[in-house]
């Protein structure tokens, strides 16, 4: 129904796309009283969120009823497109006369077709735009990089900056688990979001290791602060990082005079090790390291301790074969 009327006001001003939850057919009496008003819909939705969910809209527009309301289950979107709730009750399961169905689908109707035409005639449609953009712009002109997730660490936001320090793409990390899709976890263990943290301030600045997509290794200066509330589908911390280095990579004589804590060696493989370093490093959890003697088993359990919550305390190596 809101798409009809939308293209029945705005025309060609703007590309509209109509998306359900899921695939079903469309009731035929609501078919019957869009008619009533010049307007045919499908018989048919069939498109859902999922196959638009790498695209970048300006404004997503999400009608849900009363109940999922208060369910706080009304359909999200994906990305970090402004958002509308509008809160329009369905005709109630209950009814059984084909009259009185009717006339719940022509009020459900007529409240869409006015919040329409409130939200573009009397100019809001184009406000939002408008500071949209104006967003946009401040946000990717920026030099640091910029990521937003929700509580679910969804990933919302990731700004053209953001693509260069890491390496990964929007459509690779959007509406991904933030310590999924990066090797080792984007912030390092410091997050409010991190499963074992005990973080609880609204702001936090730290300096962490992270490895390209790749493999190449960055020190970058972060800063992570909460902002919204802990709802799925909204922002709920905002990340800006940068590499103080201006991304220079780590190159092989880099390498030599540094390494990964003593480590030494650029080689992708050798980038998996450190990945694995730095994700054990961020588990409270005794670990077992095997290997042939001179592998280096000594210096992965000093580069796991240096990156752990104990680094500021003393790392005392036993050597049981002595």
């Amino acid at each position: 129904m809101a798409g009809a009327f939308a293209r029945q006001i705005l025309g060609d001003k703007c590309e509209l796309f109509c998306v359900g939850v899921k695939k079903e057919r469309v009731d035929t009496l609501a078919q019957e009283i869009m008619a009533e008003t010049g307007n045919n819909i499908p018989g048919m939705v069939s498109n859902i969120i999922e196959d638009v969910s790498m695209l970048r809209f300006d404004l997503a527009v999400i009608i849900c009823d009363e109940e999922e309301k208060k369910k706080n289950e009304c359909p999200d979107f994906a990305g970090s497109p402004t958002r509308l709730y509008w809160f329009i009750s369905k005709p109630d399961a209950s009814l059984r006369n084909k009259e009185e169905i009717k006339e719940a689908y022509r009020v459900m109707r007529d409240e869409i077709s006015h919040r329409i035409s409130h939200l573009v005639e009397d100019g809001y449609l184009d406000a939002l735009n408008r500071q949209r953009s104006i967003f946009e712009s401040m946000i990717e002109n920026q030099v640091d990089g910029v990521l937003a997730h929700d509580a679910n660490r969804k990933i919302l936001y990731f700004n053209k900056a953001a693509e260069v320090i890491t390496g990964y793409k929007y459509s690779d990390v959007i509406n991904k688990d933030c310590h999924k899709i990066f090797p080792g976890r984007f912030c390092g263990g410091n997050c409010n979001y991190c499963e074992e943290s005990s973080y609880e301030a609204n702001k936090l600045r730290y300096n962490n290791t992270f490895f390209r997509k790749d493999g190449q290794l960055r020190d970058l200066e972060m800063s992570a602060i909460s902002i919204g509330d802990r709802k799925p589908g909204t922002p709920s911390i905002l990340v800006t990082f940068r590499d103080p280095n201006n991304l220079h990579p780590v190159d092989n004589a880099q390498s030599v005079n540094k390494g990964f804590y003593g480590i030494i060696g650029t080689h992708p493989s050798m980038a998996n090790v450190y990945n694995n370093i730095r994700e054990i490093a961020n588990i409270n959890v005794p670990v077992m390291i095997q290997g042939e003697s001179g592998t280096g088993k000594e210096m992965v359990a000093n580069a796991i301790h240096k990156l752990s919550s104990r680094a500021d305390e003393p790392f005392v190596p036993v050597n049981c074969g002595a």
